[in-house]
C-alpha cells in the first residue's frame, strides 16, 4: 500500500493508506495509543478485488503531521470529513475503533455524509468514559514512555501480550506526539455530544469484547447502542479492548456479515 497526504483546512498533512480496489468502499479510523496500521491485521480476511479499505493516521501519530495542540474530537471529526470530501465518496461504511469510534459517531451524524452503514468497535460513547484516578494516571503515563505506552496495549489485552508483537504495537505508538497523546485522552474521556446521536439514521454495528475492562457489554449497551436507533451488539470472545488485533477473523467476520445484510 502507497501512502497519500490530504492537507486539511488548517494546514496539517495527513496520511492515509488504501487497501484493494473494490467496489464496497470503508473508512477505519483507529484510537488512542495507535494508528492505521493496527488494523493491518484484519485486512487479509477482506478481498481485495471487492473492497477498498481507508486508513488514515489521525494528526498527531503515524506519518501524519504533529502540530503542537488543537486534538479535540471536533477536530478529528472536522479532518475525516475533509478525507471524505477528498475521496468524493456516497454511500460507504464508516467503521472507528476506541476513540475511532467517537469520531465516527460524530462524522455519522453530519448531513451531507452518506453513509451505508456505521460500525463501531469497542467504540468511546458520545458522554465519554468515566476513567478511575488511577486508569487516568496510566493513560497520560502513556504520553511520557515506551513503557507507559506498553502498559496501554497490555491492559487492553486479554492474555499476557507475546513479546515480538508487543515491540511492534509499541514502535507503532512512539509515534504519537506527547502532547498529541495528553490532549486526546482529555478529548476522549470526557466526551460530550449526545445531542448529535438521534442524527444518526444508518444501520449501525457496535462491537464490544468479553474481557473489555472499561467498555463492556452493559457499558456500551446503555450509552452507545440505546441511543442509536436501531442499533444492534456483537460481542467478540476471548478478546479484550483491540479485538481487531487479537481476534481479526472473528472481527472482520462480524463487520462483512453486517455488510452483507445491509
Amino acid at each position: 500500500m502507497t501512502t497519500q497526504f490530504l492537507t486539511t483546512d488548517d494546514g496539517t498533512k495527513l496520511a492515509y493508506r488504501t487497501f484493494g480496489t473494490g467496489s464496497e468502499q470503508l473508512l477505519m479510523l483507529h484510537g488512542f495509543n495507535c494508528t492505521s496500521r493496527n488494523f493491518d491485521w484484519m485486512l487479509p480476511f477482506f478481498a481485495p478485488d471487492r473492497y477498498t479499505i481507508v486508513l488514515p493516521d489521525l494528526r498527531g501519530g503515524g506519518a501524519s503531521d504533529k502540530p503542537a495542540t488543537g486534538y479535540t474530537l471536533e477536530r478529528f471529526g472536522r479532518d475525516t470529513h475533509a478525507l471524505i470530501r477528498e475521496l468524493g465518496w456516497q454511500q460507504f461504511s464508516l467503521i472507528g475503533h476506541s476513540t475511532g469510534g467517537a469520531i465516527a459517531q460524530w462524522v455519522a451524524a453530519e448531513a451531507d455524509v452518506q453513509l451505508r452503514t456505521l460500525i463501531l468497535l469497542g467504540p468511546v460513547p458520545a458522554t465519554g468514559v468515566p476513567v478511575p484516578p488511577e486508569g487516568a494516571a496510566m493513560f497520560r503515563a502513556a504520553a511520557e514512555s515506551a513503557e507507559g505506552r506498553a502498559a496501554v496495549w497490555q491492559m487492553g489485552w486479554s492474555t499476557s501480550i507475546p513479546a515480538d508483537l508487543l515491540d511492534v504495537l509499541v514502535s507503532d505508538s512512539m509515534t504519537w506526539r506527547r502532547e498529541a497523546m495528553l490532549e486526546m485522552f482529555e478529548a476522549w474521556s470526557n466526551a460530550n455530544f449526545p445531542e448529535r446521536l438521534p442524527h444518526i439514521r444508518v444501520p449501525t454495528l457496535v462491537v464490544g469484547a468479553q474481557h473489555e475492562p472499561f467498555l463492556t457489554a452493559d457499558f456500551l449497551h446503555a450509552k452507545v447502542v440505546s441511543q442509536i436507533s436501531g442499533a444492534r451488539f456483537v460481542e467478540v470472545p476471548n478478546s479484550n479492548h483491540y479485538m481487531h488485533i487479537e481476534q481479526p477473523a472473528f472481527t472482520a467476520g462480524a463487520i462483512i456479515g453486517f455488510l452483507a445484510a445491509h
